[in-house]
């Protein structure tokens, strides 16, 4: 809850409203993100909060990403023909108000 009348960017917030962060937002605002509804892997400058900010970033972050790219080279390396086997407008998230999720994600090789 607001304690008093603040601003937030362009947004108005009187005292006594609720505010609610929502996860499934995060790294989709296109004033910070160009191109903020494509994935972009290699997008510079990239300040996304998937592991959180400031004293709250994840202490994890690089094993994470490492793993990451291990678990993609691996991947790509055994199953070379691996595609989708979907278009890209049949995809569909999940309805989700913390997170965005694929639904499925199918695949052939």
């Amino acid at each position: 809850m607001a304690v008093r009348d603040t601003r937030i960017a362009a947004t108005r917030i009187r005292a006594g409203e609720a505010v609610i962060p929502v996860n499934a937002c995060a790294n989709r605002d296109p004033s910070v993100f160009a191109g903020a509804e494509t994935l972009d892997l290699a997008r510079r400058p990239n300040p996304h909060l998937a592991f959180g900010f400031g004293v709250h970033h994840c202490s994890g972050a690089a094993f994470a990403r490492l793993q990451l790219q291990v678990a993609l080279r691996v991947l790509t390396r055994n199953c070379p023909q691996l595609r989708l086997a979907a278009t890209l407008e049949a995809l569909r998230c999940r309805r989700d108000f913390a997170f965005r999720a694929l639904e499925s994600l199918p695949v052939t090789w």
